[in-house]
């Protein structure tokens, strides 16, 4: 903030309650400069590219539009069906029924639910897509088989659906989304455990999706186990697993990462990253709306799950930051140096225990 302050809107006094709308009034003139609009600001801070998060059925227009401006490789989108997977949001219905005429499918079965999605995840790489984004509240992901699936989709589609039947789905879509991962070269983005929306008053002011973000307690090993055992050792999926809790992290999450094979964690502070296909990053809470991109080093944008080399950053710990890094972005971060110690020093005490080259070390105590 203090950079940005500064160098990049100009404040250069300190702030306080007497220059406050001052303050207020400056940056918002400095925010209606020419320089200061979206596609200026990607040149200027040195943004290599930006993922935003869109939904099943967007039509992805605005994507079209900047690719023929020849923004598509630095402004790409990032699939989000949070919307379809949920069968108890008061919106799934809807939103399924619009993904279906996006696709040209008439969905009526699982079958033809599934066809939607793979349908729509192809015209999200086809826009330069890079990842998916999972916001779901349980990590589980217990697969079920075609018959349940279709059942208790049939269910949902007459209207006629329970909270367990949902979460159950929902953890079973988490599966099948690995798999879809595997086969289209997506990086998979799962960020569980956070409990959105929590403010009552904020939610009906402002709607879904401000802020809010709670920690409630799950079990992440064993929820994850099915997807892991299925997919963690095919090479052509990545998985990054978020979390707002710094305890989830260093109980679950990074001894997770590192018992499936060529997995990285990203500690809270920063790291070394190796050759991943699973790993796992700490995002301070409450977590804004904010999207990110896969950690692909592929000549195909979208089209290979292969890692990024082995590096040193500092600042892993947030999810996207001014020419930051984070798992699923891959840029170098521009973090100040860390100012030297100004603790006193202390010199060891000498030893006492006799030396070698002592003639009587032997007999010594």
């Amino acid at each position: 903030m203090e950079h940005v302050l500064e160098e990049v809107l100009g404040v250069t006094s300190r702030l306080s309650a007497e220059n406050a709308d001052q303050t207020f009034d400056a940056i918002a003139e400095r925010l209606a400069e020419p320089g200061f609009r979206p596609l200026a600001l990607l040149d200027s801070l040195h943004i290599e590219i930006l993922a935003t998060t869109d939904a099943a059925d967007d039509p992805l227009a605005s994507h079209a539009r900047l690719a023929a401006d020849g923004y598509g490789e630095r402004v790409v989108p990032t699939f989000r069906p949070d919307a379809v997977v949920n069968l108890d949001r008061p919106d799934w219905l809807a939103s399924v029924r619009a993904m279906g005429e996006r696709a040209g499918v008439d969905i009526v079965n699982y079958a033809t639910y599934i066809e939607a999605i793979e349908s729509r995840r192809a015209a999200f790489v086809a826009a330069g897509a890079r990842a998916t984004d999972h916001g779901h509240l349980y990590a589980e992901t217990a697969p079920l088989s075609p018959t349940q699936a279709d059942r208790m989709l049939q269910a949902a589609l007459a209207g006629k659906v329970d909270a367990a039947s949902a979460r159950i789905f929902a953890g079973h879509m988490l599966t099948e989304m690995a798999r879809m991962s595997c086969e289209d070269g997506l990086v998979m983005q799962l960020h569980p455990g956070v409990l959105r929306d929590y403010d009552a008053r904020v939610f009906a002011e402002r709607g879904p999706d401000v802020g809010y973000d709670i920690p409630i307690p799950i079990d992440h090993a064993k929820a994850l186990r099915p997807l892991l055992n299925l997919y963690g050792h095919d090479p052509r999926l990545t998985l990054v697993l978020f979390t707002v809790d710094e305890d989830v992290f260093g109980r679950e999450l990074a001894p997770l990462a590192g018992s499936t094979p060529r997995c990285a964690s990203v500690p809270h502070g920063g790291s070394s990253i190796r050759p991943m296909r699973c790993a796992a990053s700490v995002t301070p809470s409450p977590t804004p709306p904010a999207s990110t991109t896969r950690p692909g080093s592929s000549t195909t944008p979208g089209r290979s799950c292969r890692s990024p080399p082995v590096t040193t950053w500092p600042g892993a710990s947030t999810r996207a930051t001014w020419r930051g890094w984070s798992p699923s972005i891959g840029c170098p971060s521009r973090r100040r140096p860390r100012r030297p110690s100004t603790l006193p020093t202390r010199s060891p005490a000498p030893s006492t225990r006799p030396s070698p080259a002592d003639p009587d070390w032997k007999s010594a105590p």
